[in-house]
């Protein structure tokens, strides 16, 4: 636990604390400071944790924006425009991804749900957001020795013609994503072993969303778990790229 020697002899730890021989971040408890990608919307933001201190960049805001500025935030959150059709509303993300995409280096909720469309309605859905904004703030900030977190959901757009993919964001998501599986709205969506025990999905189970999910990923890197599918075996309707912290 020596953190001027951790692990071995003049191993420092800067801004970190030892674990276990491993220089790591220590969990991030305070609210969570959320940057929110303006064309994406901000219809989840009223089902954010309380005390959550948000910023919402518009457009023009974003492209201006260097990494340094994105790491000031432990989550930059894109959501999926109101399930909206098309990939317009992800453009400027995906011509700017190397600029925000090298800050957000710590976890990534992935999804191709549209909890922002039904949150208004659906406590599973309020209860999704909330649970993605507590897991991902924990990593803390890049700009303060912590890792910049990441959450993209894709709404309605995989299943609406769509001519942005998660393989656009090769910075922030990695690779390889490869192939996209159009079904819209197919029955029997369910949580994956590991979603039975990621925060998460914690109390979230029925799926009563109307129509869930919008298209599926078929391919990911091995950085990701899949949480939920159908079937969950094959297709993920949301990964998640895990990072540790130490309470």
């Amino acid at each position: 636990s020596d953190p001027t020697n951790c692990g071995s002899c003049g191993n420092v730890c800067v801004s970190t604390i030892c674990n276990a021989g491993v220089c790591a971040i220590r969990c991030n408890t305070a609210a969570a400071r959320v940057l929110i990608y303006g064309p994406g919307g901000t219809l989840s933001q009223p089902h954010f944790p309380a005390g959550t201190v948000v910023t919402v960049a518009s457009e023009a805001t974003w492209r201006s924006m260097t990494t340094a500025d994105f790491g000031q935030y432990d989550i930059i959150w894109i959501d999926g425009a109101n399930c909206a059709s098309g990939s317009a509303h992800l453009t400027a993300a995906r011509d700017t991804q190397a600029v925000w995409g090298a800050a957000t280096t710590g976890r990534v909720v992935l999804t191709s749900m549209d909890a922002d469309f039904h949150a208004a309605g659906t406590a599973e859905a309020r209860q999704y957001i909330a649970n993605s904004v507590n897991w991902l703030k924990q990593m803390g900030r890049t700009a303060n020795s912590g890792k910049t977190s990441l959450y993209l959901a894709f709404g309605c757009t995989l299943v609406t013609s769509p001519t942005i993919y998660p393989s656009n964001f090769p910075t922030a998501l990695g690779t390889p994503f490869g192939a996209i599986d159009a079904t819209n709205c197919p029955a029997g969506m369910s949580r994956t072993a590991a979603g039975l025990t990621h925060s998460v999905m914690s109390g979230v189970s029925s799926f009563n969303w109307s129509c869930i999910p919008h298209g599926q990923f078929v391919t990911w890197p091995s950085s990701f778990s899949n949480l939920a599918g159908t079937p969950s075996a094959t297709r993920s309707a949301c990964l998640a790229r895990n990072d540790v912290c130490v309470p």
